[in-house]
């Protein structure tokens, strides 16, 4: 912890937007920044460890992004632009939403529309 003007301690990690990605450990006179699992502590900044990748869209397509060699690998294509994406991780389906407000599932490569906005 720091002391300000006025002799008050400061906690840094007690901050709404504290200073570390993650993780903020309160020292005396300073703080740690300590990342999750599956990440590391680079330059204050938690880098993605092993093969992490983000589940995106992109133009018309559905896909991952590698973290770590950031490129985009397409897993399916879609007759629209998505502007909502959740994945279904216990049955592998994905769910994705368009402009007009229809839900789609895709499962096994084949889109289905659940609901019609």
């Amino acid at each position: 912890m720091k002391l300000s003007s006025n002799g008050a301690k400061i906690d840094e990690c007690a901050q709404p937007y504290g200073p570390c990605m993650h993780t903020c450990v309160n020292k005396k006179g300073s703080f740690q920044c300590r990342c999750n699992q599956g990440f590391k502590l680079q330059n204050n900044v938690c880098q993605a460890q092993n093969a992490t990748k983000l589940l995106t869209t992109m133009k018309g397509l559905i896909g991952l992004v590698s973290v770590e060699a950031k490129t985009f690998k397409t897993l399916f294509a879609v007759d629209r632009d998505p502007v909502a994406l959740a994945f279904d991780l216990a049955h592998y389906v994905f769910y994705w939403a368009d402009g007009n407000g229809n839900i789609y599932m895709v499962e096994d490569q084949k889109n289905t529309l659940l609901y019609s906005g």
